[in-house]
């Protein structure tokens, strides 16, 4: 009985210091509601060190040294049609870029390229009757004539010999294979604007392109160590497989008589197409490309799209 009543007391006197320790937390808990610095000392560490983070905002966020704004060129050229870029596709200039126009001779650059992907360079091709008789520029090979891929290629891109670009479509039996690859290779360089119907560039209804499928072509092109070193004579000889016939050559891209940081590409002209022109230089240590078409004076054009390079670059 006396075990019974002890409990009892033990558990009053319990409850009691709980009620007590109750009231005494709820007064310092309205206390510290009213005055901030009443708080746990955990507590008032993480506020104090909120208070002293400061946000950043967009104007007092660091801008890096190296950010520059895009240069664009502005030229008054004759072309219909024109392009500027870098070799890292930074664009400079254009006027009517994505326009379709006929390109002349500036098709060999693609003739190039499929020869390339298609032939060794010291397979030996005969040249065949048909492509001596054709009504263009020509190197003046003679029928028979026994000639590497090598300097075929290279007459073509220098002399814009259309017999070389010629002979090199037929050395295989069936020649629209040429054609067909041409403009596989196109649409594999996302040339949406570009169709080919010949090798040599002669004006047809569905043989065209565009300044800027041009500068991808062009940049393809460049990225051949044998292409970009072949663009870059001034003249050469070709020379038959047997020695017996010697061509002399020079190259048409008057820029690289008349500039010394031009090394490249491919000139262009009809009466239709008129002046054409895919031509690569460096100023400063970077390489541009220039595509022009539809010009008046595709050489006077060239020379004012280097001279506001240097100017502003």
């Amino acid at each position: 009985m006396k075990k019974l009543v002890l409990d009892s007391k033990v558990r009053i006197v319990g409850l009691l210091i709980l009620f007590v320790g109750f009231l005494m937390f709820g007064s310092t808990y309205e206390s510290s509601k009213n005055n901030p610095d009443v708080l746990s000392s955990t507590s008032s560490n993480v506020d104090k060190l909120k208070d002293n983070i400061a946000v950043p905002t967009l104007d007092s966020l660091p801008v890096p040294n190296d950010v520059k704004e895009q240069i664009t060129f502005d030229l008054n050229l004759s072309a219909k049609s024109a392009v500027v870029k870098d070799f890292d596709g930074n664009t400079y200039f254009s006027k009517n870029p994505n326009e379709k126009h006929a390109l002349a001779s500036t098709t060999k650059i693609m003739t190039a390229l499929v020869a390339l992907d298609s032939y060794d360079l010291d397979d030996v091709v005969e040249i065949p009757f048909y492509c001596t008789t054709v009504e263009t520029q020509k190197v003046g090979f003679f029928v028979g004539e026994k000639l590497t891929v090598r300097a075929l290629i290279t007459s073509m891109l220098i002399f814009s010999g259309a017999d070389s670009a010629c002979a090199l479509q037929y050395k295989e039996s069936e020649p629209h294979l040429f054609i067909n690859a041409m403009n596989e290779k196109a649409k594999e360089l996302g040339m949406i604007n570009t169709n080919f119907t010949n090798v040599v560039g002669y004006d047809e209804i569905d043989h065209y392109s565009s300044a800027e499928d041009l500068y991808y072509l062009g940049l393809e092109a460049m990225k051949h160590e044998d292409f970009a070193k072949i663009v870059g004579y001034k003249e050469t000889t070709i020379v038959s497989v047997d020695g017996q016939f010697v061509h002399q050559i020079g190259n048409t891209n008057q820029l690289l008589f008349t500039r010394n940081n031009v090394f490249g590409i491919k000139t262009g002209f009809t009466d239709f197409a008129k002046d054409c022109l895919v031509f690569a230089y460096e100023v400063n240590g970077k390489k541009y490309i220039g595509t022009i078409l539809g010009s008046d004076d595709r050489f006077a054009d060239a020379e004012l799209i280097i001279a506001k390079t240097e100017e502003l670059l």
